[in-house]
């Protein structure tokens, strides 16, 4: 055997070694890497089907939020509706019968003169 071929020997004992000790550090992390990809796999399909129940609960608020901008609609009609009347009837009534009103306390304290008057309480 000659210098050249030991030599040669040598290296390739070397490079077997190298690659036997790569394959023994790299196996654990490419069985880490592959565990990581199946757990990813799982989150992804879980964020997905997140996002589905999050549109359909998007969609059931944004039609209470239509249903509501309704009802405030209706109220702020009845509201108006009601202040129209109050003016109206203020109008009609408790303005041209404010001099009358002035009276009633008057007119309560004779009933209160005239029931003592007749010996009530």
């Amino acid at each position: 055997m000659t210098a050249s071929t030991i030599t040669l020997l040598i290296c390739a004992v070397a490079a077997t070694l190298a690659f036997i000790l790569l394959a023994a550090y790299l196996l654990p992390v490419f069985l880490k890497l592959r565990d990581l990809m199946v757990e990813l796999q799982s989150t992804a399909t879980e964020v997905r089907h997140l996002a589905i129940s999050l549109q359909k609960t998007s969609e059931r608020v944004n039609d209470d939020l239509e249903r509501v901008d309704e009802l405030l609609n209706t109220s702020r009609d009845a509201v108006v509706t009601v202040s129209n009347t109050v003016k109206k009837v203020n109008g009609l009534f408790v303005a041209q019968s404010a001099g009358l009103f002035a009276l009633l306390p008057a007119i309560r304290l004779g009933w209160k003169l005239i029931k003592k008057l007749k010996g009530g309480r």
